[in-house]
Formats: structure tokens, sequence, C-alpha cells
């Protein structure tokens, strides 16, 4: 059973919403994450645009220098986790073999969106701010004018403030695949799914 990476995954958009400009300034105080959340969007899309970086020759020195940013953005364990659902618990013995893959299909679902979206805007909305939690509202503009509506969902992990999911036009990536591996593990064994997610990037070109 492939796993799926068509418009209800946000296969389109995921990487192109990660990549801002801020074009407005809020009336209010920006909060420690927001403020991170720019810091380090902002970092990101300067090594995207970096003309030193640029080409197929650069690819594996680009995408090192941007997943290390993104490892800023995301607690991609507590994201796994969450994308497993109850099946995290399950197989909480598995989990050290999961991550990895699954953050590796990630990379290699979205950098291309992400490298091909180097110059997207996105202006800030509201944030809503539950002690350890926020969520953060933007709206994100793509070079081919396409907008859409982005949340951020972010905690405060012992590294800082993380985000461990993000809603596009209402589709939330972490329910989104919890949804598919919920389906597979139905008919297959854990090491099925494993072997579903190397397959997957065997199938990715760089």
């Amino acid at each position: 059973m492939k796993i799926f990476m068509g418009k209800d995954s946000c296969g389109t958009s995921l990487g192109a919403i990660l990549l801002v400009a801020v074009l407005c300034s809020p009336v209010y105080a920006d909060s420690p994450a927001l403020e991170q959340l720019k810091t380090y969007l902002a970092a990101l899309q300067e090594i995207l645009r970096d003309p030193k970086l640029a080409g197929a020759e650069n690819l594996s020195q680009r995408r090192e220098l941007a997943r290390v940013i993104l490892g800023q953005i995301f607690d991609f364990e507590e994201m796994s986790r969450r994308s497993l659902g109850g099946n995290a618990r399950t197989y909480s013995d598995r989990l050290g073999e999961f991550t990895p893959l699954f953050v590796d299909f990630l990379e290699h679902a979205y950098m291309g969106t992400l490298e091909d979206n180097g110059e997207a805007k996105i202006q800030y909305g509201k944030e809503i701010i539950d002690r350890k939690f926020v969520e953060i509202d933007t709206r994100a503009k793509l070079k081919n004018n396409k907008e859409y509506g982005v949340k951020y969902k972010l905690y405060q992990s012992p590294a800082g403030w993380r985000a461990y999911d993000v809603v596009v036009e209402g589709i939330s990536l972490v329910n989104n695949y919890r949804a598919q591996f919920d389906r597979i593990l139905s008919k297959k064994s854990f090491d099925g799914l494993l072997q579903d997610l190397r397959d997957q990037k065997a199938n990715f070109k760089e």
C-alpha cells in the first residue's frame, strides 16, 4: 500500500508554506513562539535563495543546511509519534526505527517544493496561546500567486518552541498521515509499514 501524497495530504503546498518573508508587522508584540518561528523561517529562506547554494551541484550542501534549520522549526520526533497515534504506544519499542524513516520520507516528499518556492511570502494572523501550546495562523502566497491558509501548531519543548503539526487549508499533516498509517497497519505488520516508507524513498528523485 502506497503512502499517499496527493492534494489531500497537502503535498502541493507543505514545502512552500515553510518559506516566508514577512509582509506586515502585527499590531501586538510577537510571542516568543512567533518570534522564534519567524527567525528560523527567515534563515531557511536565506539558504534557499542564496545564489552560492543554487543548482544541482550544490544540492547536498543546500539540503544539509536546510535540514539544520528545519530541525529548529519542527520537533520531528513528536510529529512522528503523533502521526502514528495510538500505534505509537503499541509499537513504542519501534519508534527509533520509524522516526528517521518518516523524517526522511517527509524530506524527499517536500524538499523539492520548498526549493521551488524560496520567494514565497506570508502574512501572519492571530495567535492562540494556551500555556505551553501555541497556534499561529498565516496566509502563504506562492510564486504562482496561489494562496493557502496555514496554521502552525507549536509547543514548548525542552529545546524551545517547536512545531509538531501544520494545517493547510484545514488539512492537518499529522492527522492525514495518522489515518494512512492506521489503514496500513490494519492490513500489514509494522515491518510492512517501515518497508513502505523505504520503498517510497526509493521512488523519489533528488
